[in-house]
């Protein structure tokens, strides 16, 4: 049998760009990252996962002021060529950022990712490495135990090693 990928998923030799990606549906757009110029596939984050970002977003909004708003699931423009773009679980941002601009690491002073096992690597190496040699403030990664109640909260501040 033969796999036919969508037209989508059909890169160029040099990868995915800005244009190429702003070009693609919405619903595309929703599902996944791009590095280097390279397509990842998210898998559908479990409830549970939602939740914790859910509930965590929460309190930071309400713990932000007004000068700083908080989103689940935005884009994150990380470099324009090889495009980098990733969806944090939850980012921290000037709020003063239009709606239609795209966030830069340059708006954000938190970005977190739930850990998921579909993510792990890319969550404890790509991420945090790709973080750190921005303007972020800190990157928070939540690793959820054996339960709910259970997890760990590690973070880098902007421009260091981590």
């Amino acid at each position: 049998m033969e796999t036919v990928l969508p037209e989508w998923l059909q890169l160029s030799p040099e990868g995915v760009t800005a244009a190429d990606y702003a070009a693609l549906p919405e619903d595309v757009c929703r599902r996944v990252e791009i590095v280097d110029g390279a397509v990842v596939v998210l898998p559908a984050p479990l409830r549970s996962h939602q939740l914790l970002a859910r509930r965590l977003a929460d309190v930071l909004e309400a713990n932000s002021g007004l000068e700083l708003a908080v989103v689940t699931g935005a884009d994150l423009r990380i470099q324009e060529a090889p495009l980098v773009k990733r969806r944090p679980d939850i980012a921290v941002y000037d709020a003063r950022v239009p709606d239609e601009q795209v966030l830069r690491p340059a708006d954000c002073q938190v970005v977190v990712e739930v850990m998921s096992s579909g993510s792990a690597t890319a969550d404890r190496l790509g991420k945090p490495a790709e973080y750190a040699a921005t303007s972020i403030g800190h990157y928070w990664r939540i690793e959820v135990g054996d339960s709910s109640a259970s997890f760990a909260m590690c973070w880098t501040g902007g421009r260091s090693a981590t």
